[in-house]
């Protein structure tokens, strides 16, 4: 046994003295999960006991953070747009950078319900679902068909539908990209592979050792699947319809150039909270 306050310290301290980039974040989150405390456990009852038992568990999770696997990956789950979204081992983690491209497709979506009652979205490469399911969350009025080559990633995201309450207007596709996809929508919406084949090997562990490699590469040049939905993209659209994309840190040039080559135009950009112009829109 051991108070929550000393397994924090002793926690932290590990996670500092290997100089992982968010220690003391990663030290609390563990905690929290293994022993099923909030902060305000920690604030209020410093002292209370934690078993044996959960320390042996964190003891586990200490170990398998310490040798490079991501946070998020050991607790199993991860927060996108105020959803929790259940992780597997076929999809990416949904990351905050992507909330841009949810904030830049959001209003759109919400001016085409008000004109029309309705709206429908493709999620190409939905993985966790996070993107379709966040639009899903806070549009009512909107369908989502969420495409995908994994049946795993799209059992995930139909699990995370179903947690997230939208299950009735999300439509899982086993596609490999618009291979199976019939129909017209208002919007296609994409986070798709966008680093380069070369730059892989030069990722950090977390993410090279345990995010799937289909879902990193964008082939030589990373600009693989932007082509894809530029060229491709068109005859699933409605007239007034829209491709929102994010986009790797300086790819806009080269993004904007290959959708402007297939006859769209770039309507609106959105910045990350970082800064980094990462999502674009097109009509």
């Amino acid at each position: 046994m051991a108070s929550l306050s000393d397994v924090l310290k002793k926690t932290r301290k590990l996670f500092r003295d290997k100089k992982l980039e968010n220690a003391d974040l990663d030290a609390r989150l563990l905690v929290e999960f293994v022993t099923s405390t909030t902060r305000t456990d920690e604030i209020l009852n410093p002292d209370l006991q934690v078993s044996d038992e959960a320390l042996q568990r964190l003891d586990k999770a200490i170990f398998e953070r310490l040798n490079g696997k991501p946070v998020y990956r050991i607790i199993g789950k991860r927060e996108f747009y105020g959803i929790e979204f259940q992780l597997s081992a076929d999809t990416l983690e949904p990351r905050d950078d992507t909330e841009a491209l949810v904030d830049l497709a959001l209003p759109e979506i919400q001016a085409i319900i008000g004109q029309c009652g309705e709206a429908g979205i493709v999620d190409m490469g939905t993985g966790t679902g996070a993107i379709a399911i966040a639009l899903l969350a806070n549009v009512d009025g909107l369908k989502a068909t969420a495409v995908d080559i994994s049946d795993n990633a799209l059992e995930a995201a139909s699990l995370n539908a179903k947690n997230a309450g939208v299950a009735d207007r999300f439509t899982p596709l086993n596609s490999d990209w618009f291979f199976s996809l019939s129909g017209k929508f208002d919007m296609i919406i994409s986070n798709p592979p966008y680093i380069r084949e070369s730059q892989i090997c030069s990722l950090a562990t977390e993410v090279k050792k345990y995010d799937p490699l289909r879902a990193l590469s964008g082939g030589q040049d990373g600009l693989q699947f932007y082509r894809k939905l530029a060229k491709e993209g068109r005859p699933f659209l409605k007239p007034h319809g829209m491709i929102a994309v994010e986009i790797g840190k300086g790819q806009e040039k080269d993004v904007i150039a290959l959708f402007s080559e297939s006859g769209f135009e770039l309507k609106k950009t959105r910045k990350d909270l970082n800064g980094i112009l990462r999502a674009l829109l097109f009509s």
